[in-house]
């Protein structure tokens, strides 16, 4: 199997040093590949790159296969740590955090006003699966703020945030825990000592 190593902060400096290149004609188009919760973030940042936007397993996965990727953005440090480890990426460089954020939909059926309400009877919460870096740091959250008897209100486990954000939007769940740079509507931010 060939496998590509890919330098991060020197692909991204190349990235930024690039752009006016690959727009000018050039026949080398830089390859991104994201975690899905950038997929809004990143294409202004990029220029003419190519963005291929996944979860983070399925992009690790991606890059063991070989696939072509000058830049990789990752939410989860476990599975950059693991590529790193098994030589697949450079030392990586941390160029940008996130946050959590409480979702609701508009009409806020449930009255949800704090973290605490998500633990009450009756509440429907949707997150995304363990596996996925979101669904892992919301359960981790959760479980500092002692709130993890709100696993319990769990109606789905989704496998992207796109789709715990879809199932809040579509009023099959009250609530919802994704990044904040994943929606534009009706949101509490969870406080940042809560994140993982």
């Amino acid at each position: 199997m060939h496998m590509h190593r890919i330098g991060i902060l020197g692909r991204l400096v190349l990235v930024a040093a690039s752009l006016t290149l690959v727009g000018c004609g050039s026949d080398t188009t830089l390859t991104v590949s994201a975690a899905a919760s950038l997929r809004d973030v990143l294409p202004p940042l990029i220029g003419d790159a190519r963005l291929n936007v996944g979860g983070s397993g399925d992009l690790a996965t991606q890059l063991r296969e070989g696939a072509p990727v000058d830049v990789v953005v990752l939410a989860d440090s476990a599975i950059v740590t693991r590529l790193v480890a098994d030589g697949i990426v450079d030392t990586p460089v941390s160029i940008a955090t996130n946050r959590l954020a409480i979702i609701v939909p508009a009409d806020n059926p449930a009255a949800i006003a704090r973290p605490a309400d998500l633990a009450r009877r009756g509440v429907r919460l949707v997150l995304a699966n363990p596996s996925v870096p979101v669904g892992g740091y919301a359960r981790g959250a959760l479980a500092r703020l002692r709130l993890a008897g709100a696993l319990t209100n769990i109606v789905s486990n989704e496998d992207s945030v796109a789709g715990v954000v879809a199932k809040v939007r579509l009023g099959e769940a009250d609530a919802g825990i994704v990044y904040v740079t994943a929606v534009s509507y009706t949101h509490l931010t969870l406080p940042t000592s809560d994140l993982v």
